[in-house]
Formats: C-alpha cells, sequence, structure tokens
C-alpha cells in the first residue's frame, strides 16, 4: 500500500464483501422475517407482526451499504472506526440471546461469530 489511508486490494474485497453479506442480511429480515427470527436465535413475532425485523433489516442494510461506500471511497479510517465499533451490534444481540430469553449459549453463537468476523476485518484494515 502506498498511500497508507489507501485500502490494498485484500481489504477492498473483505469489506465489500462484509458489506455485501450484510445487506443482503437486511434484505432476508424483510423478505423473510421467519427464517431469520429461527437463525437469529430468539421467537419475537406475533401473529404476523414482523416490524421489529423490518426495522433490523433496514439496519443492517444501511450498515451494509455504509461499508459499501467507505470502501469504494478508499475510507480506511473511517472502515476501521465503523467496523470496529459495530462489533457492538453482534455482541449487543448475543447479549439479549442469552439473557433476554434464557436461551443457551449456542444460540448466540452466530452473533459471537460476528464479533470475531467484526474485530478480526477492523484488525485487518489497521494494517
Amino acid at each position: 500500500m502506498g498511500n497508507r489511508d489507501s485500502l490494498s486490494n485484500g481489504q477492498r474485497l473483505v469489506t465489500a464483501g462484509l458489506g455485501g453479506v450484510l445487506a443482503g442480511l437486511g434484505v432476508a429480515y424483510v423478505v423473510a422475517p421467519e427464517l431469520i427470527e429461527q437463525l437469529y436465535g430468539v421467537d419475537v413475532a406475533e401473529q404476523g407482526n414482523y416490524s421489529l425485523h423490518y426495522a433490523i433489516g433496514v439496519r443492517d442494510v444501511c450498515y451494509g451499504l455504509v461499508l459499501l461506500a467507505l470502501t469504494g471511497t478508499q475510507q480506511r479510517r473511517a472502515l476501521v472506526l465503523v467496523v470496529g465499533l459495530g462489533l457492538l451490534l453482534p455482541l449487543g444481540d448475543a447479549c439479549i440471546v442469552v439473557f433476554g430469553q434464557g436461551a443457551a449459549l449456542v444460540r448466540a453463537l452466530p452473533h459471537l461469530a460476528g464479533v470475531v468476523t467484526l474485530g478480526g476485518v477492523a484488525a485487518y484494515l489497521k494494517k
């Protein structure tokens, strides 16, 4: 990397992929809320009310698009902050699953994997 603020090809690939996955996850919340609810690890929908699912979907689409925009504009420092602070989202989700619903820790594993993934990507971007 010639310019410390620019992204390497690998960093662009990783952050664009992460942004795409998060945006896709958000779309899935909107189009398949029952499936995503099962994957999330909690049971919250009552009589077809998926308002919370849609809100989470919009959040994830927005977060994914922010990552794609920052990647496209080579904003490495901003990506480090947004990805690093973004790990609070799956960490909070894991806590909600375990402590809010009394679910087994195994149901929080996808969220904890998100924490590790985002932390790893943030560390990779700092290089």
